[in-house]
């Protein structure tokens, strides 16, 4: 028997473990998304009132990737009850866009959500985008029509590695009252770098521009601003974020907001505590310097590894204290 007809015999026994690139191929059809169920209960507050509330979120969101076809949609059904309030439900097409180019070059086309700004819990530079949760920044948000357009190029030899350059048209349609309401910017441009280990951003548009940046210092630190100017109102935030070998991160920013109040924020989290694998403990505070008003959260979370996430936490506030219980199944 010839060397290559041994071979072949004995990768033929091993037929069952053959790579098999289909498995790994990227489908046509994507779908995904979420269940949440948000429970606060506060048993006592200034006025001596119970209260409890419960914030329901089904999300689904899909991609269709298929020859000229690159359509990406976000969509979240709401269901919230309080104890002094009537029962509310409200439907959210999160995102709708078809984006034509690869990331490279790109044109999006429909309801998009931007993640402008280098905060965490607060972004001056997000004229485009609705404000975030700063417990929560990563949960879904609803976007804006939008036409948006970006090309990006790799330099050499230049102390700039590369550079994106990210254009916006937005229409006055409804679900961008809110954004017409607040500027009057129909239009807008975003000029990126990577300036050595420095991110930068040049932000402007019809009646604001501002500008941030994040910088990596070592040893597991990075500092990062933002600066704005918005129909004459200004807005500022600078912060940063340390991470230590052990999965210990802190984040910490001072911030003030275009109504000129001023806020500080602190975040600690711990990942694995105690060698629990899936499990991590966290601390949120929140003030308001010049109302000396404060919120408190700290809690745990939970990943069992098949779709089931808890988060359970106490709060404690000006207004009183209390308890938050997450559930999320993600599918």
């Amino acid at each position: 028997m010839s060397l290559l007809s041994a071979c072949l015999l004995q990768a033929g026994e091993y037929d069952d473990f053959a790579f098999d690139a289909q498995r790994f191929e990227k489908k046509s059809i994507e779908l995904d998304g979420y269940l949440r169920s948000d429970n606060t209960y506060q048993p006592s507050d200034p006025l001596h009132k119970k209260i409890s509330s419960t914030n329901n979120e089904a999300n689904v969101r899909v991609e269709v990737e298929k020859e000229l076809i690159n359509l990406h949609m976000d969509y979240s059904y709401f269901y919230q009850h309080s104890e002094y309030r009537s029962a509310e439900d409200e439907s959210l097409l999160n995102a709708l866009y078809q984006r034509f180019g690869d990331e490279r070059e790109s044109l999006n086309v429909g309801k998009e959500v931007l993640r402008w700004g280098k905060g965490y819990a607060y972004s001056p530079v997000g004229f485009f985008e609705r404000i975030k949760n700063p417990v929560y920044p990563e949960l879904s948000r609803e976007g804006y029509w939008m036409a948006n357009a970006q090309f990006t190029r790799t330099l050499s030899d230049s102390i700039v590695k590369n550079y994106t350059v990210t254009l916006l048209a937005l229409p006055d349609v409804e679900d961008n009252e809110e954004l017409f309401d607040f500027t009057d910017s129909p239009y807008g441009a975003k000029l990126y770098l990577l300036v050595d280990k420095t991110d930068v951003d040049l932000i402007v548009a019809k009646d604001a521009f501002g500008a941030d940046f994040s910088s990596d210092l070592g040893f597991g630190i990075e500092l990062h601003g933002e600066y704005a100017s918005k129909s004459k109102d200004e807005s500022a935030l600078i912060g940063t974020r340390y991470q230590s070998e052990t999965d210990l991160t802190l984040i910490l920013e001072y911030m003030k907001t275009y109504e000129d109040v001023k806020l500080l924020y602190a975040r600690l989290t711990q990942k694995e505590p105690f060698d629990i694998v899936y499990s991590s403990l966290y601390m949120v505070y929140m003030k308001d310097i010049d109302a000396e008003l404060y919120r408190i959260q700290a809690g745990g979370t939970y990943d069992f590894k098949n779709g089931l996430a808890l988060d359970a936490a106490l709060l404690e506030s000006n207004q009183g204290h209390g308890i938050k219980f997450i559930i999320t199944y993600y599918f």
